[in-house]
């Protein structure tokens, strides 16, 4: 099952899983409110999917600044439910986070048991997400942090670099 199917990561997951004979359950925001807790154990209850994947996030960082309630309740306060039904009813959970859980400070890259310390409430709300479910499940669950997505959308990092640069009437050469 992958949460958040109508996202970029998301979208791609469920692609390439079902082009892999994957039996792929894909829930967009539309079709699953992931705030509703009810909702999220009647879909899971009913599917009955061996592994979760969360890609569902509200990933714009800067209105997460202006709506930090509003990221809280999808980055973090989701979570509450999505471990629940997963724990009682015995799935896997792959949760996508976000390096924005770090300061950013450190040259080197982070170790898994790093200190977290977000810098802004994008940072604040994803490792909210982080620390539920990491008090309420002992296994069977991994959290992957990336960073800038890219392919496939007029939205990753790659595309936002030469919309910016166009703007600007920047000349680029590709060698």
């Amino acid at each position: 099952m992958i949460l958040g199917s109508n996202g970029q990561l998301g979208n791609v997951l469920s692609l390439e899983l079902a082009s892999s004979n994957y039996i792929v359950t894909a829930l967009s925001k539309d079709s699953l409110n992931i705030t509703d807790s009810e909702a999220v154990y009647s879909s899971m209850s009913r599917i009955k999917p061996y592994l979760v994947v969360n890609c569902a996030a509200w990933t714009d960082v800067n209105l997460a600044e202006k709506f930090p309630t509003k990221a809280n309740l999808v980055n973090a306060e989701s979570l509450r439910g999505i471990t629940r039904a997963c724990l009682e009813l015995g799935i896997k959970l792959i949760h996508i986070s976000t390096d924005h859980v770090f300061s950013g400070m450190q040259v080197m890259p982070y170790a898994v048991s790093a200190k977290r310390f977000p810098v802004n409430q994008y940072g604040e709300s994803k490792l909210g997400g982080e620390i539920v479910i990491e008090s309420s499940m002992t296994e069977n669950f991994w959290i992957l942090r990336t960073s800038w997505l890219y392919g496939n959308s007029d939205k990753d990092f790659i595309s936002k670099i030469l919309k910016k640069y166009r703007a600007n009437n920047y000349l680029f050469i590709i060698i």
